[in-house]
């Protein structure tokens, strides 16, 4: 029945005038987004999100790797690259860059998908629906982990501690000490974690052109993992150490008299 009226949906056809002024709103929002100096400045900051941007141009690329398609999305990027540095003169980043790169591509997706038909229509429409619900996921969990940081002020960082010094072997320690004198397994353990949009991106893309049903099921799940991540970040925030990073120990008998009894530390 869902799969049905999805289909219904879908088959609908939409006259010329609809589809030039759909057109035009989807130009004019891309458009409005992408000079917001609100928007630019998150991206910059939030790699995660400008990952996850950058990931729409495979899908797009994926699902129609045209030469029209790239010249397209180049020809985008390049306009609004050239209204932000040179008429509105924000700062230059290749992060804002990428996620300008993003928003050009589900600009793309969507104008597709409107002068389309058929089951092209169908999977531009999947893919739509899934670029504006990861992107408004991943806007708000930024604003939801604030929520969360300020709503559990108390920690729970000396049971962690304590379990930690239980084991007789700080891992806890060792990995911070490998991450701050190897500075490059740092950058690399950082961009496994913001590339994982990435990865996403072109396993949605490989199922979209294979499956609809099982693009559909990997969006469901792909989605549900923002709340269960805030769930993980809430535990995260209770269990995180209500200190400044830069001010913990490089060495665990360096810890000072941060609970002798633990077992951190040799007593000496």
């Amino acid at each position: 029945m869902r799969s049905r009226a999805y289909d219904l949906f879908f088959d609908r056809r939409l006259s010329l005038p609809v589809k030039i002024l759909l057109s035009l709103a989807v130009t004019a929002g891309a458009l409005w987004l992408g000079t917001r100096r609100g928007f630019y400045e998150t991206c910059v900051f939030n790699l995660f999100l400008t990952f996850g941007l950058a990931g729409f141009a495979l899908i797009q690329l994926r699902l129609h790797p045209k030469l029209i398609d790239v010249l397209s999305l180049l020809a985008g990027v390049s306009l609004m690259s050239a209204i932000d540095f040179k008429l509105l003169n924000y700062a230059f980043s290749p992060y804002g860059v990428g996620a300008l790169l993003g928003l050009t591509s589900i600009a793309g997706i969507a104008l597709r998908g409107i002068w389309s038909a058929g089951s092209e229509k169908k999977r531009l429409a999947v893919a739509f629906i899934f670029a504006v619900l990861s992107v408004s996921a991943n806007a708000a969990a930024g604003i939801v982990h604030n929520w969360t940081s300020s709503f559990t002020p108390k920690v729970l960082d000396l049971y962690l501690f304590s379990f930690d010094a239980s084991m007789r072997v700080q891992f806890t320690f060792l990995m911070g000490q490998a991450y701050a004198t190897w500075h490059r397994f740092g950058d690399a353990g950082m961009f496994v974690y913001i590339g994982f949009p990435v990865v996403i991106a072109l396993v949605f893309a490989g199922l979209l052109i294979r499956d609809k049903k099982e693009a559909l099921s990997a969006m469901t799940a792909f989605l549900l993992t923002g709340p269960l991540g805030v769930c993980r970040r809430w535990l995260a925030d209770m269990l995180r150490a209500n200190v400044n990073p830069m001010q913990l120990p490089f060495r665990c008998h360096d810890c000072g008299g941060v609970a002798p009894d633990a077992g951190c530390c040799d007593a000496r």
